[in-house]
């Protein structure tokens, strides 16, 4: 994590370039730790920080969709999860219940990926946002998750893509790149 130390200058970026992929419903951008959500029938787009998948448990690049939402939803520790907290002295129950000690937070969508193991869902540790730091899922902070969560239906595609380099000719003339520290 950057922490700026007092007084240090600041450039914060005010645009940016979106992925070049169909703008439709949930985008994923691993290597800019972003998620796009293209609002059906309209030009606007929300632009959401995320946490992702540490090294070893990647966030894997897929194309799905929402499969289930979940308020309130308990977290259910695989065995090897169980085990890596057991070795750093925790003891995790075999259910977490919905509530402040549950890492998923008050919201979550589960993709329609593999077995379903996948999410997108909230967090009651938000320094992960903007890290890598899950199992594989995607943490959004609380009130973009509860946002999302609103607006989104069953059904909904997700796209989960690794572009780490954006472009665009602008009406201008202008050519326009971006680019983000590819993950490994």
């Amino acid at each position: 994590p950057f922490l700026p130390e007092e007084d240090t200058e600041l450039l914060i970026p005010t645009q940016i370039l979106l992925p070049d992929v169909e703008r439709k419903g949930v985008v994923v951008n691993l290597a800019e730790l972003r998620l796009y959500y293209f609002r059906p029938n309209s030009t606007e787009v929300d632009v959401l920080p995320i946490g992702i998948g540490r090294i070893g448990r990647e966030t894997p690049e897929m194309s799905t969709y929402i499969s289930q939402k979940r308020e309130q939803p308990t977290w259910t520790p695989t065995q090897n999860i169980r085990n890596e907290y057991a070795a750093k002295g925790i003891i995790l129950p075999p259910v977490v219940q919905a509530g402040p000690e549950n890492p998923l937070g008050e919201y979550a969508l589960r993709l329609a990926y593999g077995n379903g193991e996948y999410l997108i869902h909230g967090t009651n540790k938000e320094f992960g946002v903007g890290l890598r730091v899950s199992s594989g899922c995607i943490r959004l902070f609380p009130d973009d998750i509860e946002y999302l969560f609103s607006q989104v239906n069953l059904k909904t595609p997700v796209r989960i893509i690794n572009q780490s380099i954006k472009h665009s000719l602008e009406p201008s003339g202008e050519y326009l790149l971006e680019v983000h520290q590819p993950l490994n």
